[in-house]
């Protein structure tokens, strides 16, 4: 990528700091003197023509349509979480109580349309800038709305293209997966919630597969957990990685005798790009752009997909995408990686899947810009004083034709309204790399009958020597002392930017761990509960936080090899203990997040169930009166122990009207003081709650407390970002 040039995850040269930095307005504008800014010029000739000489889209006119949409500001696009409940809750109450408000005044732009390819209506585009949604009473309380529930984890603002990749993954529950390249998290969002979308909430509906988030940044790995930490999943683990050289990961097989490496059922690689893509809500490349970026990438484009090929198991499918037009990062890398595996990945025609989505074939002809930005079609051409400068596989093969590239999805602004995106879906069809080694002896053993322990203790030796070979070959050890000695980055000159500390290790609790049994009476925790995949993240008798993880994330946390692995963060914070009331039997209270999977093994002992009224109440104001709420639940209130509860709202017929939007079986975290109880949520989780169950904003009412029964409804972690660190969250 060059020296003395920082890009970002996609290659782009780092110039805005920060919205607290910079207004959105500023970001439209180019830096003069003293002060001074000036419009920047939404024009770049090398631009055009090295897209005109590549023939990207050969029609002059559409071409024109093309450079013309690239000048407009991108629309607002979102979509609704999917791995939630009341996803469809909270669309119904967007539709009503926001969108009627787009038609009672001309001045607000076009309603917000639904992107017809994405599933289950969930993914929504509004055709105006994020400026304009702020211009109106009416449209800005919508753009509160969206920021609101962006917080919470029930909404994502991801760019419409960037939604595609995760899609054409195809992800079930059972599914191993890596996202190789993952900050800021959008994508990896959508996939945990493939994971989860058959999780009902009953004993045995977790999910058992798993995903790795990966990034190779330092502190974009944190930006991560900020990002995924609210979709509440015990199935994933965030890791701190370079792509290329992602560690092999050794577990026990189902016998426990001996190690077997882990292959993933899906791979998606993102891989760093110039990303012309992002042209429209990127102003700033119109002045930088050049084809070089596109050039410097490709090697690393390369090694990264090949990578992802060696982990991807035979029978998974891995996505290679890219937001660039670039074929140098696109068609050429696709290419290259299909030679190199010698038919052991092939392209998948997705032309089927996710009808509605207008999109190109892949191109199988291209050029390479050199000196000067003079296009050479082949290697040939190249003037030998350049030629250390080019791969060969920039170029296009002699077999091009033969590897089915037009299956490749091309997606245009003009087409949709949308960004640029490079699509590319694979299957792995037959070994590659020697991670493959173990299926094969596998299924060499059970063809020939060999299931005597001293043949596979040999295969075992055999494989395990080929496989730390190669690893030496791709320097995995070296690269994981080098991380181990740089994860710290040096300490930022700007106050604003948080650098963190390295995460505690994980500790496994024991079964008959004396605060354990206390949580679990307490509770009355059933003992179907897998509190084997407790953890702590501190060494003693002594912990403040108790997080839960799913059994796969454990064989991995708990494997002999885990110290190959850059662990950033994993598990679902399920208890948290509140200091300084010694009337309160257990001070663990639970935890919000953790809430869903802790729900189908709790008993009544510590469960209240509430009328809509009652949930007014508690919405409404801060620490009410145990007196204010219905006679029944004021009864079961009264004769409950301090501590914390959860409070269940199962809505009835009579609750189904105009207002309330709420259909499932809707749980809540509670503390209960003295003479008063507590919401154990945040305000804009409140706030969503409020519109779906009473259909208004929430104006809270403040009551007095004493100080000795305030709680805390948050606490500080070293997963919080800093506002300027938030910014860089939105793709």
């Amino acid at each position: 990528m060059g020296k003395g040039k920082k890009f970002t995850r996609r290659g782009r040269r780092k110039e805005w700091k920060g919205d607290n930095e910079h207004s959105e307005k500023d970001k439209n504008q180019d830096f003069g003197k003293r002060g001074q800014y000036k419009q920047i010029v939404m024009e770049n000739a090398d631009f055009e023509n090295y897209y005109k000489g590549q023939n990207i889209i050969p029609d002059p006119e559409e071409f024109k349509q093309f450079i013309d949409i690239l000048k407009k500001q991108l629309p607002v696009t979102f979509r609704i979480t999917g791995s939630r409940s009341h996803c469809e809750e909270l669309r119904d109450s967007m539709i009503k109580n926001h969108f009627s408000k787009f038609n009672n005044n001309e001045g607000m732009g076009s309603k917000p349309e639904e992107i017809k390819w994405y599933p289950n209506g969930l993914g929504w585009q509004v055709p105006t800038s994020r400026t304009e949604l702020r211009k109106s009473a009416e449209t800005a309380a919508f753009h509160k709305f969206l920021v609101s529930e962006t917080e919470i984890g029930n909404i994502c603002r991801q760019e419409a293209v960037s939604m595609i990749p995760p899609l054409l993954l195809n992800v079930q529950p059972h599914h191993y997966v890596i996202d190789m390249c993952a900050a800021p998290g959008s994508k990896t969002s959508q996939i945990i919630e493939a994971l989860h979308s058959q999780d009902t909430g009953n004993v045995g509906s977790m999910p058992t597969g798993l995903v790795i988030a990966n990034d190779a940044d330092y502190n974009r790995s944190y930006m991560l957990v900020y990002q995924l930490k609210r979709l509440q999943s015990a199935n994933l683990i965030v890791t701190n990685h370079e792509a290329q050289f992602f560690p092999n990961i050794y577990v026990k097989n189902s016998d426990k005798t001996f190690n077997v490496p882990i292959q993933f059922d899906r791979v998606l690689c993102d891989v760093p790009c110039s990303g012309d893509g992002t042209l429209r809500k990127n102003k700033m490349i119109w002045k930088s752009w050049s084809p070089r970026p596109g050039n410097g990438l490709h090697p690393l484009q390369k090694q990264i997909f090949i990578r992802g090929c060696q982990l991807l198991r035979v029978g998974g499918r891995i996505v290679y995408s890219t937001c660039s037009f670039n074929p140098i990062e696109n068609e050429a890398v696709v290419c290259a990686v299909l030679n190199e595996c010698k038919g052991s990945i092939r392209l998948v025609d997705v032309s089927k899947e996710l009808p509605g989505l207008i999109r190109r074939p892949g191109m199988t002809s291209w050029k390479c810009a050199g000196e000067g930005n003079v296009l050479y079609s082949s290697y040939d051409e190249v003037p030998e004083a350049e030629k250390s400068k080019f791969e060969e596989t920039m170029f296009p093969p002699k077999n091009v034709t033969e590897l089915n590239v037009d299956r490749c999805l091309r997606i245009f602004p003009h087409l949709q309204d949308t960004g640029g995106f490079f699509v590319a879906v694979f299957e792995k069809v037959a070994p590659f790399g020697s991670l493959d080694l173990f299926e094969k002896k596998k299924t060499e053993k059970v063809q020939s009958k060999e299931v005597e322990m001293n043949g596979v203790k040999e295969d075992e030796e055999e494989i395990n020597s080929i496989v730390e070979n190669d690893s030496k070959r791709r320097k995995l050890d070296n690269t994981f002392q080098a991380h181990k000695e740089l994860r710290i980055p040096e300490p930022s000159q700007n106050k604003n930017v948080k650098v963190f500390s390295i995460e505690q290790p994980f500790v496994f609790l024991p079964k008959d761990d004396p605060i354990i049994e206390k949580i679990k009476e307490f509770y009355g925790l059933s003992s179907e509960f897998p509190q084997e995949q407790w953890v702590v993240r501190t060494e003693g008798e002594k912990f403040r936080t108790v997080y839960f993880i799913s059994d796969s994330v454990k064989s991995i946390l708990n494997s002999e090899d885990s110290h190959r692995i850059l662990v950033v963060n994993s598990g679902v914070k399920m208890f948290f203990r509140n200091e300084g009331d010694g009337n309160v039997k257990c001070s663990y209270r639970i935890v919000n997040e953790g809430l869903n999977t802790l729900s189908p093994y709790l008993s009544e002992k510590r469960i209240i169930n509430a009328t809509l009224e009652d949930l007014r109440v508690l919405l409404e104001e801060d620490y009410p009166h145990i007196n204010g709420f219905t006679e029944n639940t004021k009864s079961a209130l009264e004769g409950l122990d301090q501590g914390s509860f959860v409070l269940r709202f199962i809505p009835s017929e009579s609750d189904n009207n105009d207002n309330c939007l709420i259909r499932t079986k809707l749980e809540l975290p509670v503390w209960k003081a003295r003479s008063s109880v507590n919401l154990l949520m945040k305000k804009a989780e409140k706030k969503s709650l409020a519109w779906r169950l009473l259909g208004k904003e929430l104006e809270e009412k403040k009551t007095r407390k004493s100080e000795n029964e305030k709680l805390s409804s948050t606490e500080q972690t070293s997963e919080q970002v800093s506002s300027e660190q938030k910014v860089e969250l939105q793709e």
